[in-house]
């Protein structure tokens, strides 16, 4: 029988025009806040809405906008003192995995002496996390409903999955029409890293029969989708369903786990600033074909979802079929398929595997893998 604790505290708005409810939400918890923003939404339409909305529910704001691509725990200790400055009652983070990351540490070091290098370093912190905001940009977080969130350390420029007790988002907002700015490619990207994030919580000893059923669905929606988002990526209820799936997952591994494959991607990441939505696009075939080995019976029941008919296969045999089908229907044009076209060089591998076992995502992997394993999917993927 399955033992879970599940427990959402974060309130989600999810839907069109869900940005709505930002006002109401920061107007609850105070009058005075940071807004940690993505640096590419400087000056756009997202800001300025969200300056509106805050403004018109008497909630005050500075805005923190240096995040993004590249930015390290160096950016997290000058939002933080920014946010001492300013007296901020809360945090509201805005934009990608990047901002929201930094959002989260900055809420977990504006209220006491304790700084993200002391989190990093194992030490607790002196005082509770200030309450903070999630406003997602893209279709994804998918450590939103989690402890954990992910940071490159500045002093050595590796990057780390910090665990942040109690540091949940006090609420999450989840608008599809906010992922109309994405390109095409990077649109399509964050939904086959949700694709990776489904599969590989669905086959982590972690997993439950409410996450395996959040998984499925994940899967179904997002591979369903795919095609049709790349073909009309300005139409809403495409940009819904992928939101629908990234919120799927984040639920799913708030009772599961990430894996092999998240693992080595944020690695690559991190260590190399190449964006982890396209490494987990790009390491997904080799992470199905490494849960074929371990668990064909998982990978076998996802045939049904995905319309092949598997009645007289074996496991084995039906999971071979699964996975073609997901190749096939992954296969969009113009999208890269090798990490070598993303910069990455065989001499890097040793580094971003040896980050990537770090990682405590590695403890619930169907089966172990060895560094030599690790090895081998990147040097088939590069």
């Amino acid at each position: 029988m399955d033992k879970l604790l599940f427990h959402v505290p974060s309130r989600i708005h999810f839907g069109f025009e869900a940005l709505l409810a930002l006002g109401n939400e920061a107007s609850d918890l105070g009058n005075r806040a940071l807004v940690v923003m993505d640096s590419v939404l400087s000056g756009s339409d997202v800001r300025k809405r969200v300056e509106e909305l805050l403004g018109k529910h008497r909630v005050g704001t500075v805005v923190f906008d240096e995040t993004g691509s590249g930015s390290t725990t160096a950016e997290i200790l000058k939002g933080a003192e920014l946010a001492r400055a300013g007296k901020a009652e809360m945090i509201i983070g805005v934009g990608g995995l990047h901002a929201l990351s930094s959002a989260r540490c900055i809420a977990a070091t504006t209220s006491g002496k304790t700084s993200v290098y002391d989190l990093l370093d194992g030490l607790p912190g002196e005082t509770p996390p200030l309450p903070h905001i999630q406003v997602l940009t893209t279709c994804r977080n998918h450590f939103m409903l989690t402890d954990n969130t992910p940071v490159v350390d500045a002093r050595t420029g590796k990057p780390r999955i910090l665990h942040l007790p109690g540091s949940k988002p006090s609420a999450i907002i989840i608008d599809p029409l906010l992922t109309l700015g994405l390109s095409v490619k990077y649109a399509v990207a964050t939904l086959m890293e949700t694709v990776l994030v489904a599969v590989e919580g669905y086959l982590s000893r972690k997993s439950t029969f409410i996450s395996d059923s959040m998984f499925l669905k994940t899967i179904a929606t997002a591979v369903g989708v795919l095609r049709d988002l790349s073909e009309h990526p300005q139409e809403r209820a495409y940009r819904e369903s992928a939101s629908q799936a990234g919120l799927l997952a984040a639920l799913g591994v708030s009772m599961s786990s990430m894996g092999a494959g998240s693992a080595l991607s944020l690695s690559l990441s991190g260590t190399l600033n190449i964006p982890k939505a396209f490494t987990s696009a790009i390491l997904l075939p080799y992470i199905l074909e490494y849960g074929r080995s371990a668990r064909p019976d998982k990978i076998a029941r996802l045939a049904p979802i995905l319309g092949e008919y598997v009645e007289n296969l074996s496991p084995a045999e039906a999971a071979l079929r699964v996975i073609e089908a997901v190749r096939h229907r992954i296969g969009i044009e113009g999208m890269p398929t090798r990490l070598g076209e993303l910069g990455v060089k065989n001499n890097d591998l040793p580094e971003v595997v040896d980050t990537a076992m770090e990682f405590d995502m590695n403890r619930h992997l169907p089966t172990p893998l060895a560094r030599e394993d690790y090895l081998e999917i990147l040097k088939a993927a590069l």
